[in-house]
This record gives C-alpha cells, sequence and structure tokens, in this order.
C-alpha cells in the first residue's frame, strides 16, 4: 500500500512548516512537471526487495535513514525516475491549472478548483502567498 510521503520528512516534527495544522486549512498549488527535472526521492522499508531492486537499478543516488526503519534515496537531476514509462505528455489539450485543499496528507474538504488560464492560476497563489504573509504579521 502506498503512504502519503512527507516532503519535510528530515525535520523534527515540532519544526515542519505545517506541524498542528490540519490538512483542511492548507491548499496545494500543482505544476505538473516531469520528476527527474530536479531530482527526486523515493523512501523504502531498509532491508526490503524494494531497496535490492534501487541498489542494483545502475542509477546514481545518496541515501539516508529515516525513523521507523526505512531509507530515502535521492536521486540527483537528470535520471528518470522508477515509474518513468507512467509519465504521460499532454497532447492535444490544453494544461490543466488546478487547486486542491489539503497537502501531503490529504484533501479532506475535497476542496479542488480548475482556472481557465495560467494567469488566474499565478494570481490565486499570489493572493493565497499573501494572506499567508498577512497571518503571519498578524501573529
Amino acid at each position: 500500500m502506498m503512504r502519503p510521503v512527507n516532503p519535510f520528512g528530515n525535520l523534527p516534527q515540532d519544526m515542519q512548516p505545517f506541524h498542528g495544522v490540519p490538512a483542511a486549512a492548507v491548499k496545494t498549488y500543482q505544476l505538473l512537471a516531469p520528476l527527474h527535472l530536479h531530482g527526486w526521492a523515493t523512501t523504502v522499508a531498509a532491508g526490503s526487495d524494494d531497496e535490492a531492486l534501487i541498489r542494483r537499478a545502475g542509477r546514481h543516488f545518496t541515501v539516508e535513514p529515516v525513523e521507523g526503519g526505512f531509507l530515502r534515496f535521492l536521486f540527483p537531476p537528470g535520471q528518470a525516475c522508477f515509474k518513468a514509462t507512467m509519465h504521460r505528455l499532454p497532447l492535444e489539450r490544453e494544461p490543466l491549472y488546478v487547486v486542491r485543499g489539503g497537502d501531503w496528507r490529504g484533501n479532506p474538504t475535497g476542496y479542488r478548483r480548475q482556472h481557465a488560464n495560467g494567469q488566474d492560476w499565478v494570481e490565486d497563489f499570489g493572493e493565497h502567498q499573501q494572506h499567508i504573509a498577512d497571518k503571519i504579521e498578524r501573529g
């Protein structure tokens, strides 16, 4: 079973950006791009068949231990991920500009909005960032 990946997993929990914030209070802005452009990571159980597969796959990586007996393999940019054959390029259609509720933990409210164009998406994103900055400033 696939579990959601915490992108801040290396930080102590009380230092993670959304510590104590319910997923329902967060929005996720998503730009779809090939995962290998900026590098990628995968976390597997130490000593598992998945670990053995990664180690003999011939890719460059660094590895770091993760709590609970897991290992996080970090792959630098320029290498296709293990699911590269599943990635698809959009053909003959306009891009999707989507905003969803929640974060890496999920979307408990089911909030989803699709903008008509990239300019509206960028404007929504900027307004949301300003809202966060205003809340931080107020304390």
